[in-house]
């Protein structure tokens, strides 16, 4: 219908776990009387109209200078907290790895995500298999950064999105 659901009523349940400053566990599930309104719903219905679906699951561990998160994220990619150069803090939650170790002067960061699912036809590309239907997609990226000095820094970054169908994720 295209219309957003009247009276629709919905809730956050949020939880932190933190034992020390070295691991960190946060959850925020979703509750909403209609969730197929909400852009972020990937879940099944209960009992009439009523959903409720995981948004964020993420365990964070900090040793030293190397800082590695796993789970469901509101992930963002770019040189600190405040600077989202490729993905947005507005973007959805994605399921990935993400590995940082930072020294003085320079950083290096690894980030994998899964990508929603995504219907390819062999007409969509050259040289096509006959094959449509939907495939996994992913996206992995890598980012050197180097301080020579307070007030300048360069990074190197590289980005790339690869699925197909029956296509497992490699590291390499």
């Amino acid at each position: 219908d295209g219309l957003l659901a009247r009276n629709r009523v919905g809730f956050d349940a949020i939880g932190s776990l933190a034992i020390s400053n070295a691991l960190t566990s946060r959850v925020r599930v979703r509750f909403d009387s209609d969730g197929r309104h909400d852009s972020q719903f990937h879940g099944k219905y209960w009992k009439e109209n009523f959903t409720a679906w995981v948004e964020q699951a993420v365990t964070v561990v900090r040793w030293k200078r190397f800082t590695g998160a796993f789970g469901r994220e509101y992930w963002r990619w770019g040189p600190s907290p405040n600077d989202a150069m490729l993905m947005s803090d507005n973007s959805p939650p994605f399921d990935g790895l993400r590995l940082q170790y930072r020294a003085p002067n320079w950083s290096y960061a690894f980030h994998a995500s899964v990508l929603d699912r995504m219907y390819v036809s062999s007409a969509d590309y050259a040289g096509g298999t006959g094959r449509e239907g939907l495939t996994d997609r992913y996206l992995v990226a890598h980012r050197f950064n180097w301080r020579p000095r307070h007030n300048l820094e360069i990074a190197a970054s590289e980005v790339l999105v690869f699925g197909g169908f029956e296509r497992p994720f490699q590291w390499n």
